[in-house]
Order: structure tokens, then C-alpha cells, then sequence
């Protein structure tokens, strides 16, 4: 069966930074994006050396400004985007002071556990130490599927629909796979029984079963038994061509 998911990036979470949204083990798929369709909000897969230190792999993180935002965060949990406060529910531990506007063709990440990850809060640690920004282009896809159902909208509801049906398909397939055989045994069978008899082929038994060997030899001498012999002939032949009409159909 075909992988309906084909076309997305199949990514297994390593870490804690994003907790609670996401933790160790956790499955995602990541969809390619143009760096201009990157939003406030998202979660992406970027390729930041400094986010991940000497393990080489790439880091999830959460869009939190993009080119021309204005942010600001006083040390607690609330941050402020163009003036507005954002409302974060999933964030674990106070974010760092940082006050800021975000360059064109930059994005200023974040995760959602913020004491325990490394990220647009620590300016000092990236090459681009000003505020902690780095360039869209080290977006490497945007997060549209999880497996704890952390992430929602059109493309996530698409994803789970198509593997719904992917799953059902292999159920089908499976009951299919099973019931073959059954089928076919039972159909077997169902070839093997004999066809009925017609009532005449049945009275032909009956007159058969009359002319036993122990009416026979009450006949009187040779002939009385030569005799019993030529009607059994005469009966047997005459059933045998009944039982073989009946199964012919033509009576």
C-alpha cells in the first residue's frame, strides 16, 4: 500500500526544549516551506549549529517575531509582539529580558521550555550576537503533524485524515487476507457434497434394497437364482443411470 505521508520529512523528537508541547520521542512530520511563508506561531525545523552545540542535528523551535516585529519580555512568562501580550499556555518557566525588533528576512525563535533551551534568548551564543534574530533561510521545514496532536490547523486535520484512511486501508486489506482462505475452503466444500438424488434414483434404492441376497436364495434351485441374479443386474444398472441423469439436470 502506498505511504500516503510520502512527501513530508519524518522527524523523532531528541530533548526537552519544547516541553510540554513536545518531548523525547515524539513523532512529527515537517513539511518543506519558503522562507516567506514562515509565520508567528509556527513550529519549525531549523539548521542552527548554536541551538543544538556539538551533536550536528537540527533543532524544533517556535516562531516567536519575524522580519519587522517588535518584542519585548520583562523576565516573566508574558511577552509582548507589536504591543500586544501574547498569550502562551504552553510555555514551562520564565522567558529572559530581551527588547528588540526583529530584522527583515530574520525570525527570532523560542521554546516553549524556556529555562531549558537554547534559542533566541542567549544572543551571545549565535554568530549574529545584536538580539539573538537568525536569517529565514535556516528554516528547513515547518512542523504540520505530531503525534501527541500538538499541532493543529488545515494541514495537520489533512495529515490525520489521510492516515485514518491509510490505516483503515490496511485493516481491509488484512480482513481480505483472512477471509480468502475461509472462503475458498468453504467453497471447497460446498463443491465436494454430493448432489441430491431425484426421488426416482431414491425408489430405485428402495427396489434394490428389496431384492437382498436373502430373497435371492429363497429362490427354488439354480434358476430362482439365476434369475434374482439378472434383476439385481437390471436395478443396479437402472439406478446408476438415474442417480447420473439427476446430476445432469436432465432428470
Amino acid at each position: 500500500m502506498a505511504d500516503l505521508t510520502t512527501g513530508y520529512r519524518r522527524v523523532t523528537v531528541v530533548g526537552g526544549a519544547m516541553a510540554p508541547t513536545l518531548g523525547p520521542g515524539d513523532r512529527l512530520l515537517v513539511a518543506d516551506v519558503a522562507p516567506a511563508e514562515v509565520h508567528d506561531g509556527d513550529l519549525v525545523l531549523v539548521d542552527v549549529p548554536e541551538f543544538v552545540g556539538d551533536s550536528g542535528s537540527l533543532a524544533i523551535k517556535r516562531v516567536l517575531g519575524v522580519g519587522g516585529d517588535r518584542l519585548s519580555c520583562c523576565g516573566g512568562p508574558g511577552i509582548r509582539r507589536n504591543g500586544s501580550a501574547l498569550a502562551e499556555p504552553y510555555v514551562r518557566g520564565a522567558t529572559r529580558t530581551f527588547d528588540l525588533t526583529v530584522a527583515q528576512h530574520h525570525l527570532f525563535l523560542l521554546g516553549d521550555n524556556r529555562p531549558d533551551s537554547v534559542d533566541s534568548q542567549y544572543p551571545q551564543l549565535l554568530r549574529d550576537r545584536s538580539n539573538g534574530t537568525v536569517p529565514d533561510t535556516a528554516v528547513r521545514g515547518r512542523v504540520v503533524w505530531a503525534s501527541t496532536g500538538a499541532v493543529a490547523g488545515p494541514e495537520a486535520q489533512r495529515v490525520s485524515d489521510l492516515m485514518l484512511r491509510s490505516a483503515i486501508g490496511v485493516v481491509l486489506t488484512l480482513v481480505g487476507v483472512i477471509a480468502l482462505p475461509t472462503t475458498l475452503v468453504l467453497s471447497s466444500r460446498r463443491r465436494r457434497r454430493p448432489s441430491p438424488r431425484s426421488p426416482r434414483s431414491r425408489s430405485c434404492r428402495v427396489r434394490l434394497a428389496r431384492w437382498d441376497r436373502r430373497e435371492g436364495r429363497g429362490q427354488r434351485g439354480l434358476r430362482g437364482f439365476r434369475a434374482w441374479r439378472r434383476a439385481i443386474r437390471a436395478a443396479a444398472i437402472r439406478c446408476r443411470w438415474v442417480r447420473n441423469a439427476g446430476r445432469s439436470g436432465t432428470g
